[in-house]
């Protein structure tokens, strides 16, 4: 399979392992989300085939919108860490609502803008070690733990990635 279809089943194998959570693929006729978490489908995630965004990114930002729902309480943990590093997110909440309305949406309030935020943070740095370690620094335990899960499995995909040889040309060479 080509990298980045083995880069979509590690999103999706992480997901399920580590969040309990079933990513769902769409497609639509008009793009109006990259992906969706949406209350009433419980367990799921919904990730638009056509996002301009990479997969893993969309998946990162979704996963903290169900963090919000399914542990309000490492949410906080999470949100207080980010927020204390924030520069400006009043900049970010104009943009927000002027692309909303660009679009016909409603504007979102102060709470909502702070998660989209939050959630836009997480999926821009899904993928890289240093952001998790720096937001685990000094933190309890249990979020400790969450976060070396996600550096751990991460570690391990790269490592499968790097380490990949398609054309299994590895037992025509000598000490390679």
């Amino acid at each position: 399979a080509p990298k980045a279809e083995k880069v979509r089943y590690a999103a999706v194998e992480l997901a399920a392992r580590l969040f309990g959570k079933r990513v769902i693929f769409y497609r639509a006729n008009m793009q109006f989300a990259n992906g969706i978490q949406a209350d009433y489908v419980p367990g799921a995630i919904f990730v638009n085939e056509a996002t301009t965004r990479p997969w893993m990114a969309v998946i990162g930002h979704e996963l903290l919108h169900a963090l919000q729902q399914d542990q309000p309480a490492l949410y906080a943990k999470l949100g207080d860490r980010l927020r204390s590093l924030l520069e400006n997110p009043g900049a970010y909440g104009e943009e927000l609502n002027r692309r909303r309305a660009a679009r016909g949406m409603p504007p979102l309030g102060f709470d909502k803008l702070r998660e989209e935020l939050i959630a836009d943070i997480v999926g821009d740095n899904f993928t890289d070690p240093v952001f998790w370690r720096q937001m685990a620094a000094g933190q309890p335990s249990m979020f400790q733990r969450v976060l070396q899960a996600i550096r751990d499995f991460f570690d391990a995909i790269l490592a499968k990635l790097e380490n990949e040889r398609p054309y299994d040309t590895k037992r025509y060479l000598n000490d390679v």
